[in-house]
């Protein structure tokens, strides 16, 4: 009955099965869809999270499949996770609204947050000041399609800002005792 159910909720909000990609998978995937820069990450990602992220809930937000994090001089001044956008059966992303309002839905974010994050997901901004981060996974499917078609608009609409893209798919996969992958 669970899985009639999981597969029927695959099926309305458009889901993939999740799977494991190379580098030039993603990078391939990423060219069609005018993603540049990005990085693919894998199992390692968690034991970042763990390593700089102490926060229970903050972690949690951190391993969904769709997120962004908008940065002024390293104040967060809005995000969303997956888990906090309404809407069915499709997601909505109301990036603009949220950013205007300076909405965030994080919580104990605290002050060293932004050099926590920008370590845990391995980005060096350089001279940016403005940016936004922006996780996405593959097997969410048109979900996934819909976050960035918004993301790229707010990038489009506020051109100071720079983005910065993490593929999220092999973090939903990790290698068992014999070193093969396997799905969570």
């Amino acid at each position: 009955m669970i899985t009639l159910s999981m597969a029927s909720c695959m099926k309305i909000y458009g889901l993939k099965r999740v799977r494991a990609y190379t580098p030039a998978q993603i990078e391939q995937w990423n060219t069609v869809h005018g993603i540049s820069g990005n990085a693919v990450f894998n199992h390692d990602y968690k034991q970042r999270l763990a390593e700089n992220i102490s926060d229970k809930g903050l972690k949690k937000d951190l391993r969904q499949p769709l997120q962004y994090w908008i940065f002024d001089n390293g104040e967060l001044i809005s995000n969303m996770v997956n888990c906090d956008a309404g809407g069915f059966p499709n997601l909505k992303w109301p990036i603009e609204k949220n950013f205007v309002g300076k909405t965030i839905n994080a919580k104990n974010t605290g002050p060293d947050f932004y050099t926590r994050l920008l370590r845990a997901q391995k980005i060096d901004p350089g001279n940016n000041t403005h940016i936004m981060v922006v996780n996405y996974s593959r097997f969410m499917g048109r979900q996934n399609k819909r976050f960035l078609k918004e993301c790229k608009a707010f990038i489009v609409a506020h051109p100071k800002y720079r983005a910065y893209y993490n593929n999220m798919d092999n973090t939903f996969i990790v290698p068992d005792s014999t070193g093969q992958r396997s799905n969570l």
